[in-house]
């Protein structure tokens, strides 16, 4: 892959992202691309298999947006 290549991939991605709460949250960014109909996906950040699934989320001038329907999916 190109610098072109690398820099348009970063552009086309959603940057949704959802934080999983407490007192230290985590937060996990969408890996697919801008316009994707289904629900944003991120690694477990707590390390290990799986993944989070969510719809929603992301930010507005810096404020959190809603995250709705977050799941845990064992791989």
């Amino acid at each position: 892959m190109t610098y072109e290549e690398w820099v348009a991939k970063m552009e086309r991605m959603c940057g949704s992202s959802v934080t999983l709460g407490g007192s230290d949250p985590y937060g996990a960014t969408c890996e697919l691309d801008a316009g994707h109909r289904g629900p944003h996906r991120s690694p477990n950040p707590f390390g290990g298999d799986g993944f989070y699934e969510w719809t929603g989320g992301g930010t507005c001038a810096g404020d959190p947006l809603p995250v709705r329907n977050a799941r845990f999916v064992e791989s």
